[in-house]
This record gives structure tokens, sequence and C-alpha cells, in this order.
């Protein structure tokens, strides 16, 4: 008798600056390998990468399940600072 698994959980933040290769590449590869990915908007549901890529949020980052089996946290760029 086949067990069936549950797809792994895992978010991805989001916020304003997000480096857009660091986030979506990971984001489409976990997606294509069968986890379940979130893209989790903080601060915005709407979130501008650092070259200005706007996306939309899959979830609001403060609404996220309690279980998560990983997160990746990237960082934002300060454009001010180059």
């Amino acid at each position: 008798m086949e067990q069936q698994t549950k797809a792994k959980r895992l978010a991805i933040f989001l916020a304003d600056g997000f480096e857009e290769v660091e986030a979506l590449t990971p984001a489409d590869y976990l997606r294509r390998a069968g986890l379940e990915v979130m893209l989790a908007g903080v601060g915005t549901m709407q979130p501008t990468g650092a070259n200005g890529v706007k996306i939309s949020a899959d979830i609001d980052a403060a609404e996220l399940p309690d279980h998560l089996d990983g997160v990746v946290a990237g960082r934002t760029r300060n454009r001010a600072a180059e």
C-alpha cells in the first residue's frame, strides 16, 4: 500500500528592495521539486524588487501558518548606499 507524503511547506520572505533572482529562482526550483512555497510579503503584499520588478505575494507574512518546514530570508538592497 502506497503511503502519501505531505509536501514540505516553505516560506520565502519578500520586502521592498528584495533581490529578484535570489528570491524567485529558489521559489521556482523548489516548486518544480514538489514543495509548497509561499511568497510572504513583509510590509506589503506587492513588494518591489531592487531592480524595479513588482510581484504579488501569496500571503502576508503575519498570516503564515504556525508550522513551516523551512524559511528563506534574504536581504534588501539599499540603493541609497551605492
